[in-house]
């Protein structure tokens, strides 16, 4: 199953270290387990896109969300398109709880397609829970006609990163599309469309699928990073206003907004500016505004005590940067090994849901350091 992930799956990574990072026990849900997960992910994203387009309305609400001056400056609504959500679950004794929803560049797609799949050939009475790189390369082929080029953009220098628009590509390339993984500058985003702007071609592009955090962007010259924030004739899966749901801030704004959030309420814990609590009592989970894959958050009595520290320094010298959020008790399920928490990060791909990828941790924070869980559901009764 390594040869396989690493050969067919393009996953170049299954250890980090010496460590192993693919759980050999997958997640078993049961099927109404499953159906509350993907009702209440569709929900989410309903209420969450609803939120972006009021917030996109009144742009006075941006300045609130943590987010660099100049991005907030470029935020503009996009056009109809591809979005693709990914919402982490966590489950505890109380229900299920909801820790962030990953909405610029959501990863897991080897995971949740490839793993999943090779560990359900060998659970019986098992299946997946779906197949979120299908699904994308279903949601695209609604806008884009076959044999079209897809500009594969994400941070090429990272090996990590590369192995999943490689698996991307092969996917895209089974549907019918021409995939091509190349960096955010070799697009060009001209008047009628993107175009490719690399030794190997100056085709014009019919859909941009970018897994480079948006937040990046800036770091390119003015005249590259720019244009990927107007609106274009060609699809951008996902538009960089999506940093408005990414940025953990976004829960100070609800409410200031008519949009109502039923689901989001009932499953995110309380979220505050970090200078509206005592730090210190235990109870509050630090999160930098725009970390990824846990860097940034720090959890009290887990985090280094030395990081909570700075990570509490910073928040109170920096507190634009940083949210608290109030702290759950995670449950975790027995193994041979000791015990893991989990999460499980549902992807919803233009409204409906598409798969779920899971990672387990030995300790209740799931960050760089988790392992990959395949995720399936009983079968059906014959």
């Amino acid at each position: 199953m390594r040869r396989r992930l690493i050969f067919d799956c393009r996953k170049w990574d299954p250890q980090t270290q010496d460590v192993a990072v693919l759980s050999p026990a997958p997640l078993v849900l049961r099927r109404h387990a499953w159906r509350e997960l993907a009702g209440t992910a569709e929900a989410l994203f309903a209420e969450s896109l609803a939120c972006e387009e009021e917030i996109l309305r009144r742009p006075r609400l941006l300045a609130s969300l943590g987010l660099p001056r100049g991005i907030v400056r470029a935020l503009a609504p996009s056009p109809p398109g591809v979005r693709i959500m990914r919402f982490d679950f966590h489950p505890t004794r109380e229900g299920w709880r909801l820790s962030e929803v990953n909405a610029d560049v959501p990863g897991g797609y080897i995971e949740a397609s490839g793993f999943s799949t090779l560990v359900s050939e060998v659970a019986p009475g098992c299946v997946t829970v779906g197949d979120p790189a299908a699904g994308i390369a279903g949601a695209l082929a609604r806008f884009v006609p076959p044999g079209s080029v897809v500009a594969l953009v994400h941070a090429t220098a990272y090996a990590d990163d590369a192995q999943v628009m490689r698996f991307l590509a092969a996917r895209l390339s089974a549907a019918g599309f021409r995939p091509m993984p190349v960096g955010p500058r070799h697009v060009r985003w001209e008047q009628d469309g993107a175009r490719l702007a690399c030794a190997w071609s100056r085709e014009a592009v019919g859909a941009v699928v970018r897994f480079f955090p948006a937040e990046w962007l800036p770091q390119l010259p003015r005249g590259e990073w720019r244009p990927y924030f107007a609106p274009s004739p060609t699809l951008q899966a996902n538009p960089p206003s999506a940093l408005i749901l990414q940025s953990k801030r976004f829960p100070l704004l609800w409410e200031q907004l008519r949009s109502p959030l039923p689901t989001w309420r009932r499953l995110l814990p309380p979220t505050v500016d970090p200078r509206e609590v005592r730090l210190d009592d235990g109870t509050w989970v630090l999160k930098s505004v725009l970390g990824r894959v846990g860097d940034g958050v720090g959890v009290p009595g887990i985090t280094a005590p030395e990081r909570w520290r700075k990570m509490c320094r910073a928040a109170s010298f920096h507190p634009r940067a940083w949210v608290a959020q109030r702290r759950f008790e995670s449950w975790g399920r027995a193994t041979d090994g000791g015990t893991d928490h989990l999460c499980i990060g549902v992807f919803v791909i233009d409204g409906r849901v598409a798969g779920a990828y899971g990672r387990a941790a030995g300790r209740a924070l799931i960050d760089a350091e988790a392992r990959d869980v395949a995720v399936l559901v009983e079968a059906e009764a014959a």
